[in-house]
């Protein structure tokens, strides 16, 4: 949390403080987010770890070795001698051979290194979704709350209408309570309308933090056709093809591939390595003196554990890898689950989109056959407020599916790895 406090502030205070547009707020929240900053760091240890693996396997070893000791020892018929001795030695080994063992250690690591990489771009399109949906909920509440303000407040002005008439001997007090009965049910909705835009400030202030407080709201949104499938197949094509996750599975799979031949080989292969070997021993007190030992070598290496450990290694990775492999089917499961119920609800949306509209229509058209029709007293006021009740009801429902719309276009483009920055500044205006 600190991290991403200092990284936020920071940006702060290199730019003036302005009100921000959805662009941009989303580019700084993926810049500094903890969740980003972890996966990111992450992905530079992986890349450091390649690094090492490589150097580590074809570069040389060199080993300097420097000791002073004092020694007692006495040889057969003769008096205990003592005496001051340096050893100093350097050793270069290279290797030469080694039946592509560290070609596959390499490729290992290197498949982990970009499986971390995949996980970077899989969490800033998770955090991207989730932004987008928390500022589009917030904007939905917002504008459904005003629809239940207005309906309420349009309530209370017929029912001080209506208990009007009442006072003058001209109408109902059936007529009040019955208004008063759909003055309690828009207070009901009201509240609750209330509620969801405190909900949806809670969780847009958790989504974007430090940056909540400059976040403009007044963005719109226009998703081109280009951007989404023409059919469902096709999104899953594109989804098994770009989805994140399943790219994240793909390169642990490939990366525990290699990492069985690794084992493999380390376990039943032996390696060949050149080793260089320079030694200097001084006796000082001895009468060896100074020995010089200088030796090149070709030299074979071969472990081979006795209890016949290494086949147990091999099974482990092997496992492993079958485990992965089992993840990875499984994730693809999910990700064609996840195409699948974000087209429906894509569609369910515009279609329900159409039927509301189609309602918002015809309430209009209703509402203005009542209201003439109260001119001409054949109808009550409480007819005219029902009326009225039910089309801002129903164009609150109207502007809900829209947005509806919106979160499951951004979910579908989500679910098929297509969610970058570059699609999103598309669709915001």
């Amino acid at each position: 949390m600190k991290t991403f406090t200092i990284g936020i502030l920071l940006v702060l205070l290199a730019s003036p403080l302005a009100a921000r547009d959805l662009i941009e707020s989303i580019e700084l929240l993926l810049e500094a987010h903890p969740r980003v900053l972890s996966v990111i760091n992450d992905f530079t240890a992986a890349t450091s770890r390649k690094e090492e693996t490589y150097k580590r396997a074809f570069g040389p070893q060199i080993d300097f070795r420097m000791g002073k000791s004092y020694q007692r020892y006495k040889k057969p018929l003769l008096a205990f001698t003592e005496q001051e001795a340096k050893e100093n030695s350097l050793k270069w080994t290279q290797l030469l051979y080694d039946f592509d063992r560290s070609k596959a250690q390499i490729a290992d690591s290197s498949f982990t290194a970009r499986q971390s990489g995949v996980a970077v771009e899989a969490v800033k399109q998770g955090l991207t979704l989730e932004a987008i949906t928390a500022y589009v909920s917030y904007l939905r509440s917002l504008e459904i709350l005003k629809f239940a303000q207005k309906s309420e407040e349009n309530i209370k002005q017929q029912t001080r209408l209506e208990d009007i008439m009442v006072r003058k001997g001209k109408g109902y007090s059936s007529n009040v309570l019955q208004a008063k009965t759909a003055l309690a049910g828009a207070q009901s909705r009201r509240v609750r309308a209330e509620g969801t835009v405190n909900i949806a400030k809670a969780r847009l202030r958790a989504v974007f933090r430090e940056l909540y407080p400059d976040l403009q709201f007044d963005q719109s949104f226009v998703i081109p056709k280009t951007l989404l499938p023409e059919t469902l197949e096709r999104a899953k094509e594109i989804a098994l093809r770009d989805n994140r996750q399943i790219q994240v599975g793909r390169m642990r799979s490939k990366a525990l591939q290699e990492r069985v031949k690794y084992t493999w080989r380390k376990e039943f292969r032996p390696k060949f390595q050149f080793v260089g070997e320079v030694g200097r021993n001084f006796d000082k007190d001895g009468n060896s003196g100074l020995q010089e030992d200088t030796k090149a070598l070709v030299e074979v290496v071969y472990s081979l554990n006795g209890a016949n450990a290494g086949k147990d290694a091999v099974n482990a990775v092997k496992k492993e890898l079958e485990s992965s492999e089992n993840r990875e089917e499984e994730t693809f499961d999910i990700v064609l689950e996840q195409v699948g119920i974000a087209w429906q609800n894509l569609n369910t949306a515009r279609t329900n989109l159409v039927y509301l509209s189609n309602q918002v229509n015809i309430s209009e058209q209703y509402l203005g056959l009542a209201r003439k029709e109260r001119q001409n007293g054949r109808r009550t006021l409480l007819d005219v407020l029902s009326a009225e009740t039910a089309m801002i009801n129903a164009q609150s429902d109207q502007a809900s599916a829209k947005y509806d719309i919106i979160v499951a276009c951004f979910t579908l483009l989500q679910a098929m790895g297509q969610l970058e920055m570059n699609v999103v500044k598309k669709t915001v205006n």
